[in-house]
């Protein structure tokens, strides 16, 4: 078959199998720990004094490579736990770029969500004036 055709339905069967995990218990925890981390680096960066700023690039650092943790969280199940698919297709002639491009495409809008819940939790802990009643 044809590459295009190879890569469409290599990805309509991965999103199936995706969706089909996303509604564990481990899935809603990555959620769960993606928000709670976001909370936790936005206040670390709001508590800076405006003469700390020698502290500003350790905050940015660690949001950085937060953010990079839960966002690669995906990727390492696609390209690290598919190598027996990987070699069962394309023992039967699937070609190896549709596999490894179809499940980017089907990670894709799941990484997107994550970044968008990632900077809004971040920025609107941040850099918003809400006080908490306590």
């Amino acid at each position: 078959p044809a590459f295009k055709s190879q890569l469409m339905t290599l990805t309509r069967s991965y999103v199936a199998q995706q969706r089909r995990l996303a509604s564990g218990a481990g899935a809603m925890g990555e959620w769960v720990a993606l928000a709670l981390v976001a909370v936790f680096v936005g206040m670390l960066q709001r508590s800076q004094l405006p003469w700390g700023y020698a502290k500003l690039p350790t905050i940015y650092a660690l949001v950085i490579s937060l953010f990079s943790l839960f966002v690669a969280l995906p990727s390492v199940r696609t390209f690290a736990f598919d190598t027996t698919s990987f070699w069962r297709e394309s023992a039967v002639g699937i070609n190896p770029v549709a596999f490894y491009w179809s499940r980017a495409l089907a990670d894709l809008p799941s990484l997107t969500l994550r970044s968008f819940i990632f900077a809004i939790t971040f920025w609107s802990c941040a850099y918003t004036s809400v006080s908490l009643p306590l």
